[in-house]
């Protein structure tokens, strides 16, 4: 049910959890780095998978590629080679997707997350040539990113079957698709022409249907405040334990729920405020909750047991 990989097989993403680690600033809005090397501490102790730096979890669209390189560095220097560390490099202009794949890739990371371009809209051909330059930049293994909730267009499966014949560089698909049909397929085709291809959810709700459907794992928001349920639900899919995996599902997508209620990551930083693990600080245009909306993430984070 699971891939294998070694520290040597580069171009190999483990299967399983995935966390998409949030990005801790300080009161004055700053990188507050001790906190987050704690995060990434935690997590692995919590025994996830992987992690996933500067992403949109990561509020990367606000940071400057300095600030990116500095977060990539803590999370390199604190896991210490315990689990691999894909750094998000994505971008809505071609050549900057480039220039920050090269800086990740450069700076240590296992493998870069490239994000369908948000915003222009592109066809299907211009995103497949769009993947193509980003992976004639340099050597570094990616995975190509579908999230059209916030990129505004759907990468079909056609063209990441494509890709995956091009483009070897292209090692895993994160797919925020909550849709069966679809994922039954892309894994299917997938499977096909690239056995070797790691295809994980963005959904944290839908996590336990991908792996049903042959998929791999998932990229997690939910893992930031609950890797322990994340990581039993994976350990009990791959011993074949379904019922326990389908009432940690449950679970977990009540709490993702709770955590969704706004944008991510605004309700998943307030619950790493309400467990004392990161200031309640976010860059604009992303806001704090309102009291109200703090005291229903508090309600439902005490009663899932993850409060101090």
């Amino acid at each position: 049910m699971s891939h294998t990989t070694t520290s040597s097989d580069h171009h190999t993403l483990p299967s399983g959890i995935w966390t998409a680690l949030v990005t801790p600033f300080d009161q004055n809005g700053q990188l507050d780095l001790p906190a987050f090397a704690d995060l990434v501490q935690w997590q692995i102790e919590q025994g996830v998978q992987g992690l996933v730096v500067c992403g949109s979890t990561g509020e990367a669209s606000a940071l400057s590629l300095k600030e990116r390189l500095q977060l990539l560095e803590v999370c390199l220097q604190y896991a210490n080679g315990r689990v691999p560390v894909i750094a998000g490099a994505g971008h809505n202009d071609t050549q900057q997707a480039q220039r920050l794949q090269q800086h990740m890739g450069q700076a240590g990371a296992y493998a870069t997350l490239q994000t369908v371009p948000w915003y222009n809209k592109p066809s299907q051909e211009g995103l497949y040539r769009h993947f193509c330059c980003v992976a004639s930049s340099c050597d570094t293994p990616f995975l190509a990113y579908n999230v059209p909730a916030r990129a505004g267009v759907n990468i079909d499966i056609d063209t990441l079957v494509r890709l995956a014949k091009t483009c070897p560089h292209m090692v895993g698909i994160k797919d925020a698709n909550a849709q069966a049909a679809r994922l039954q397929c892309l894994v299917h085709d997938l499977a096909l022409i690239r056995p070797d291809m790691v295809v994980l959810s963005g959904e944290d709700h839908f996590i336990l249907p991908l792996l049903a459907l042959g998929g791999h794992g998932v990229i997690s928001v939910v893992a930031n405040v609950a890797a322990a349920d994340m990581v039993q639900l994976w350990q009990a899919w791959c011993n074949q334990e379904i019922e326990q995996a389908r009432q940690l599902a449950h679970r977990i997508t009540k709490l993702a729920q709770l955590l969704f209620r706004q944008t991510n990551p605004m309700g998943v930083k307030a619950a790493l405020h309400l467990m004392n693990k990161a200031q309640l600080t976010l860059r604009l245009p992303l806001y704090p909750p309102n009291e109200q909306q703090i005291q229903r993430l508090r309600t439902g984070l005490s009663q899932w047991g993850l409060l101090p």
